[in-house]
């Protein structure tokens, strides 16, 4: 069963409050018909597992801003370099060049990280964008991509917070 509210955040806080939180399924409240009562229910449905357009990192310019900052992190078998943007999304943009073989086996690779990225979504952090380079040495998997995002996209969002210039206090 699917969520009909757009704000996951406000199903997340009241989910985390109610102690029923769980990192993989949406959680939200919903009330019930009229006829039974006007208490609420919990439904639980699973994340949207959509990889919209806007999901994409598309534009030249985006991935020069990316590489610019120079925050990243890598594991055996993905690089990711990351930076904040400016919607409240995360997107993915993937990177993979002619070392890592011909054009059918690049293009495999793109597709295995985008699923990853896809899948992964709903649990990483939000307003990064990311790109993907895998490492041309190993044959990876669908599940060695999701692993790697799981463990790097969260190390990098807590190194770009603590580079983030503070706001200097209002003096009154």
């Amino acid at each position: 069963m699917r969520c009909r509210t757009q704000r996951r955040s406000e199903c997340r806080a009241i989910a985390t409050a109610a102690g029923l939180f769980s990192a993989t399924p949406h959680l939200c409240v919903r009330s019930l018909p009229f006829s039974w009562s006007a208490k609420k229910v919990l439904v639980v449905s699973e994340p949207s597992l959509k990889f919209p357009k806007s999901a994409h990192l598309c534009r030249g310019a985006d991935y020069a801003r990316v590489y610019a900052r120079k925050c990243k992190a890598s594991t055996d078998h993905l690089l990711v370099f990351a930076d904040f943007n400016e919607v409240s999304e995360t997107r993915c943009g993937p990177s993979v060049s002619k070392k890592n073989g011909s054009a059918v086996k690049r293009n495999l690779i793109k597709r295995r990280m985008r699923e990853a990225f896809r899948h992964e979504r709903a649990l990483l952090p939000v307003g990064l964008d990311l790109i993907l380079i895998p490492k041309k040495s190993i044959e990876s998997t669908l599940a060695d991509y999701r692993t790697s995002l799981k463990i790097l996209v969260p190390k990098l969002a807590l190194r770009l917070a603590s580079q983030r210039p503070q706001a200097e206090p209002v003096s009154q």
